[in-house]
């Protein structure tokens, strides 16, 4: 029995080697299944690191694969592509999460700027602020005579980024999040898909 209460060393012994794997794969793998798993997530990536081909071989067997960007210090899982002929066949476990316009706009526009921070060789993070956004995003946008409910569909597209892991809300600045590196990743993805 799992954690149950022993009765003697040798069901201690197989607890403690139940535990030492539960933290070694138990940990990265759960992280995995939640989202992004970030470097700043120390204890968690380092478990990945070490673990990695163990935990590939696993979410593999579930039909995921495991993409590790050991420099920009992310990871994630992507459900393996089925055919066609099997997608009744084989469930999903990753589900896909349309982005409706403005969130997609935001991620085009962050990534470009990600770009312009990595061409500057200045800046190590992109960091935005809420007035930045709003900015980058009303060049786009049809003018209003309501600007407030303008603002209001803008800060609801940064939270729904903040939720998916693709923008992160700085803890002592109001108002200002780094720019995840992740979105790089994710807008390859789509235009592979598209080609």
């Amino acid at each position: 029995r799992p954690f149950g209460k022993g009765n003697g060393s040798q069901n201690d012994f197989s607890r403690m080697n139940e535990i030492k794997y539960m933290e070694e794969f138990g940990i990265p793998v759960v992280h995995l299944l939640k989202g992004v798993l970030y470097r700043g997530q120390e204890n968690a990536w380092r478990l990945l690191i070490q673990n990695q081909h163990r935990v590939k071989d696993y979410l593999g067997a579930i039909g995921l694969d495991l993409h590790i960007n050991d420099p920009d210090g992310y990871a994630f899982v992507k459900q393996k592509e089925v055919p066609d002929e099997f997608q009744d066949y084989y469930p999903r476990l990753m589900q896909k999460r349309p982005l409706s316009y403005l969130p997609t706009l935001l991620c085009v526009l962050l990534r470009k700027r990600l770009l312009e921070s990595d061409q500057s060789g200045v800046e190590v993070r992109t960091v935005v602020s809420l007035d930045q956004i709003v900015e980058m995003v009303r060049v786009f946008q049809a003018t209003s005579t309501n600007e407030r409910k303008q603002e209001d569909k803008i800060l609801s597209a940064v939270k729904k980024l903040v939720d998916f892991g693709f923008l992160m809300e700085l803890k002592n600045e109001k108002e200002k999040y780094e720019v995840s590196r992740i979105l790089n990743a994710l807008l390859r993805a789509l235009k592979s898909r598209k080609t």
